[in-house]
Formats: structure tokens, C-alpha cells, sequence
């Protein structure tokens, strides 16, 4: 086997790691495993796992940001419906893009900066588009945004049924399952020992303060745009610890209804 061809191989096991959603703790026996390469044979050949890391992650950022680019480019709802088939298609990316847990081998810096970027551009996109909807660009946006997080979190029958609508749904025409209705969200109720209930089911689960906030502020909206900002600025986190706390939320609490 030449340097390429083991190079190569490497690169490869790290696509099908990210496309599995596994960037959050990268080690040389993982690498070993998904690359086919015996983890003893890789070590010779290369100074650092960072080494190979830093390789894979520059070659995704150049496609991140033709996939970024592409949705800048969006004025109709078939340019849209095609960007994002083209990105539901390239899961390594879109895990870089939504996934929770990233490994520190890889630039926290740059995965921020990429971040902001996709979600400014999707914004624009929806902005562009004509459609008819009572719901701000700011929480369709931010909807779209959750629904990738929960088909790269979740692999299961409901995420291929999320990835199959939001290759043909236009951001308002996608099902909204992310909360139950605003009925239930209001009859819901904490109690003192730090259980979020449901008095008619009798239904409860174990909460931490995080979700307790959550549930206060989505008694009053269900923007999630708003709720990330309210988050945001009353406990001074990142948008995307915001976010990741409201996806932990939504999904504990459908759990809690299924």
C-alpha cells in the first residue's frame, strides 16, 4: 500500500465516523476500526492523530463552504429543495455542521465561524423565498436548523422520515413535531423536587434547570429563534449550547407523550 492509498483510506474512516455522528471523542482505535488500517501500521506512518485530523478537516471546510455558498445563492423553491438535497446527501458535513459533541482535535474557532455562516445563509435562502406563512424567517430558520440536528442525532425511522420532508418541504410546509401543542406545553408543571409533570397523563420526568427555563419561556413562545436568544442573553451561553439544550428538551419531552 503506498502513502496515498493509506492516506486515503484514513480520510475515508473519517467520513464514515463524522457521517455516523461519532466526532465527539476521536481515537486512534476508532480511526483503526472505520479505516481498516491496524492501529499499530498507523502509528508508524504518522507523527499525531491530530496530524490526520487537521488533513481531513481542511478538505471538509472547503466543501462546507461550497455548500454555504450554495444556499447564499437561493431565490426559488427549487434552488432551495436542491441545496438541500445536495447537503442531507453529504452527511460528514452536515454533522460538522449540527452535531453536539465535536472533538477538540478539531478547530472550535473555525467550526463557530462555519456554523454562523450556514445559518445566515439559510436564513437569506428562506427570506428569498415566496411562500405563505404567520411564522418569522428567524423560527423557520431556526426549525430547519433543529430538524438537521435531530437526523444527525437520532438514527432511527423518524430521522429518514425528517431527511425525506425536508428534501421535498419548503421551511413552513415541514411538519412541526419539534414541541407538543401549546395546550400541553401549559398545563405542564414543575414540581419541588425537580420533576417536569404532566397532571393529566401523570407522566413525569427528572429535569435539570436547563429544561426547567426552557419550559418557562416556551410557555410564553414557541419562536425558537426567541427562545435561543432569550437563553442566550439571560445565562450568557453560545447560540449553539442554547440550542443543543432545547433539542435535549424537546426530545425528553416527546418521550414523555409517546
Amino acid at each position: 500500500m503506498t502513502y496515498s492509498n493509506f492516506e486515503e483510506s484514513l480520510l475515508k474512516g473519517l467520513d464514515v465516523i463524522a457521517s455516523e455522528n461519532r466526532l465527539g471523542n476521536i481515537t486512534t482505535q476508532l480511526v483503526s476500526r472505520y479505516s481498516g488500517i491496524p492501529e499499530a501500521k498507523m502509528l508508524r506512518h504518522i507523527s499525531s492523530l491530530d496530524v490526520i485530523v487537521a488533513s481531513w478537516f481542511q478538505l471538509k471546510q472547503r466543501k462546507l463552504r461550497v455548500v454555504i455558498d450554495g444556499f447564499n445563492g437561493v431565490d426559488s423553491k427549487e434552488g432551495y429543495l436542491q441545496q438541500m438535497g445536495n447537503l442531507l446527501e453529504l452527511p460528514s458535513l452536515l454533522t460538522l455542521l449540527v452535531a453536539k459533541n465535536i472533538d477538540r482535535m478539531i478547530d472550535v474557532d473555525i467550526i463557530e465561524d462555519l456554523r454562523h455562516s450556514f445559518r445566515e445563509s439559510l436564513l437569506q435562502a428562506i427570506v428569498h423565498l415566496k411562500g405563505t406563512s404567520d411564522r418569522s424567517h428567524e423560527e423557520l430558520a431556526g426549525e430547519v436548523m433543529f430538524t438537521l440536528s435531530e437526523v444527525v442525532s437520532y438514527g432511527s425511522k423518524d430521522s429518514r422520515r425528517k431527511i425525506a420532508s425536508l428534501k421535498k418541504n419548503l421551511p413552513w410546509e415541514i411538519e412541526c413535531d419539534l414541541f407538543p401543542s401549546q395546550e400541553v406545553i401549559k398545563r405542564l408543571a414543575v414540581s419541588e423536587s425537580g420533576f417536569i409533570f404532566d397532571p393529566v397523563s401523570g407522566k413525569s420526568y427528572s429535569a435539570n434547570s436547563s429544561a426547567m427555563s426552557i419550559l418557562k419561556i416556551l410557555q410564553r413562545t414557541t419562536d425558537v429563534g426567541e427562545i435561543t436568544s432569550i437563553i442566550t442573553d439571560e445565562y450568557d451561553v453560545l447560540s449553539s449550547m442554547a440550542e443543543r439544550d432545547i433539542l435535549d428538551f424537546s426530545v425528553n419531552l416527546r418521550g414523555l407523550f409517546s
